[in-house]
């Protein structure tokens, strides 16, 4: 795949050529009076007053209202100037943006004929100032970009409205007026064609790894497809990472409690004032188009029509992780997050970056340059350079060797959650391995003659514990993968384990992934489990306050080193609620309540127990060790 650079506008394309055109937009008008026009949206209209008892008329100004809030007005000249902006902006902070311009020809190819979709990952306020810019070099403008309404502030959002986004409440189930004039808009978008883009999470993601799909947007656009406003709408999966995130430090502090920053003028100028570290480069992939026909029916309604929706965003989620590129702080982040919390010697670090590259390197994944390069001293020293610059680890003097001083590479424990937040960029790459890891060590300790059917059901019950964290296929393809991913590590591990040898099978593993790969997920829930435990089950039960319990105990267990730092996260709490709450165990009253919540804080004290059979680290002065390890 071919990657490019762009420094300036002339710089991105062959010396003497134009710059393709930006297609004239078709929408620059308020479309009220074809809204008025149209009979499907009228009666709608119209049973929403006869539910309200007020005359539809009554509606018109309130529409005409919404629809001027929602409404993007691209000009050619804004687009233009965002595009340029854009570019001054991020570049006050980031050196190339790397991608690939034979992808965009392609999409822009189908753009013809078909409404085309961008759904990129959100990592940072600067990835649409990117992807415009990138579209726009490309002809692809102006994309139709869908922006929370807290982004719609002077000067950002008179720009930004002028450069193709519209802007979209963040709650409007209580305004039936509301949301029919969204629906109604985004499908008018999508019948005249025009390019489109949103978040498929919804908001930046603050831990690093994709957030669970929101499935509106989606939703409008099936309903648009099953109204006949196109025979077909395409959807891009889009990659957009970072050699380092900007807001990796915001997202840490929220993940500990403090309250997220309101969007405002003084906001936008202490962001912008903040741009004055180099954070490396920037890595945009395109995915292969998503047919939404074929993979929705326009006939299916009700509970089909919504699985149909969550089905088609998973696998827009797995294909975005699928080509989001590994960059090396994040290898070496994993390297020394599976370390000792005393920290790890260079000749121990050399050889965790060397395993991890090796495995990268023979599964054939994808990064943002050759990570063979951290195998060399002076490609390892970049990557040190520029994480201590950040604050993120130190390297300090080992005053307990005898003979001289030596270095000692430690991420200090106030930026573990910081360093986490590389790892989980890349974690869904080793999650299956670390599954049957724990799975392995748990079987290891069943006396039973059905020890494969044990294995698999501690798969199962994984996969279940972390199904809102990650994007898992079904339990039995999940298993069909773990099985033929253990075949190549140890042909015949299955009569291995049957005989009641898991930990052969295990060795034959190391260095496991396990420990830095989920455990701090697990870690999180059982927080969140002994404090559903010690909470009264008759008592209301209000979620705010018992995630601020969540964090005081959690920011204690991680001062006595009960739980890793990177365990104590608003985030992951959150999703140890929901867990909770998908087995009924926050319904106060119920009958077995107090049980329950106890049988799940033990299924997870149970689950912790196992990793003390694993080990996350490679013997750094044992040769053969990393030469076996190899083949990972």
């Amino acid at each position: 795949m071919q990657l490019l650079r762009f420094r300036s506008t002339t710089q991105s394309r062959p010396e003497g050529a134009r710059r393709p055109g930006t297609r004239r937009s078709r929408t620059r008008k308020l479309p009220l009076e074809d809204f008025l026009a149209d009979n499907h949206f009228r009666a709608a209209l119209d049973r929403i007053g006869c539910a309200q008892q007020r005359s539809p008329d009554q509606a018109i100004p309130r529409v005409k209202s919404y629809l001027k809030e929602i409404a993007a007005r691209p000009s050619r000249l804004m687009v233009r100037v965002a595009a340029v902006l854009g570019r001054v902006l991020y570049k006050r902070a980031y050196g190339s943006v790397h991608y690939n311009r034979d992808g965009l020809a392609r999409v822009a190819r189908l753009s013809a004929t078909h409404p085309i979709v961008f759904l990129p990952s959100h990592r940072s306020n600067l990835d649409r100032p990117i992807m415009h810019r990138i579209l726009w070099e490309n002809g692809l403008g102006p994309t139709y970009t869908a922006g929370g309404i807290n982004m719609n502030f002077f000067p950002i959002g008179p720009i930004w409205r002028r450069a193709g986004v519209f802007f979209i409440r963040r709650s409007f189930t209580n305004s039936p007026v509301y949301k029919l004039v969204l629906r109604t808009y985004f499908a008018y978008l999508i019948e005249q064609r025009v390019s489109l883009e949103w978040y498929i999470e919804g908001g930046r993601s603050r831990t690093g790894k994709l957030r669970s799909p929101r499935y509106g947007l989606l939703g409008y656009a099936a309903d648009a497809l099953a109204a006949g406003k196109s025979d077909d709408i395409l959807l891009i999966p889009t990659s957009i990472n970072y050699d380092h995130v900007l807001e990796v430090g915001a997202y840490t502090a929220e993940q500990s409690g403090v309250a997220k920053e309101k969007e405002t003028f003084g906001w936008m100028v202490r962001s912008v004032r903040s741009l004055r570290r180099r954070y490396g480069d920037i890595h945009v992939r395109f995915g292969q188009p998503v047919s939404m026909r074929s993979e929705i029916d326009p006939g299916r309604t009700g509970a089909e029509r919504r699985q149909d929706l969550q089905e088609l965003a998973t696998s827009v989620c797995v294909r975005i992780n699928r080509i989001t590129p590994i960059t090396p702080s994040s290898l070496v982040a994993v390297a020394l997050l599976a370390g000792p919390d005393r920290g790890s010697s260079r000749r121990g670090l050399e050889a965790a970056v060397a395993e991890l590259v090796d495995s990268v390197e023979s599964r054939n994944l994808p990064t943002t340059e050759p990570l063979s390069l951290l195998r060399t001293g002076q490609g390892l020293d970049g990557v040190v350079a520029a994480l201590s610059g950040l604050g993120m680890m130190t390297v300090d003097p080992d005053e307990s060797v005898s003979a001289g001083s030596q270095p000692v590479y430690r991420i200090p424990q106030d930026q573990r959650l910081a360093a986490s937040y590389y790892r989980n960029t890349i974690v869904h790459f080793f999650l299956e391995r670390a599954i049957a890891e724990l799975a392995l060590a748990a079987t290891s300790r069943v006396d039973s003659d059905r020890l494969p059917d044990a294995f698999r059901e501690y798969v199962r019950k994984l996969r279940a514990l972390l199904s809102l964290e990650f994007f898992l296929p079904d339990p039995e393809e999940l298993i069909r993968e773990i099985d033929s991913q253990l075949a190549r590590h140890q042909p015949g591990w299955e009569d291995l384990m049957a005989a009641g040898r898991a930990t052969e099978v295990l060795d034959q593993l190391r260095p496991h992934r396990a420990p830095w790969a989920i455990r701090s997920f697990l870690e999180a829930y059982r927080v969140v489990a002994e404090g559903l435990t010690d909470a009264s089950p008759g008592r209301p039960w209000d979620r705010g306050d018992f995630l601020r319990t969540c964090l005081g105990r959690g920011a204690e267990y991680a001062s006595q080193r009960r739980i890793a730092g990177e365990s104590c996260s608003l985030s992951l709490f959150s999703n140890g609620v929901r867990l909770a709450g998908r087995r009924g165990l926050l319904n106060a009253g119920s009958d077995g309540l107090a049980r329950s919540r106890t049988a799940f804080a033990a299924e997870l004290a149970l689950f912790l127990e196992f990793f003390d059979l694993l080990d996350a680290s490679i013997p750094g002065g044992n040769s053969a060790a990393l030469n076996r390890h190899r083949t990972s």
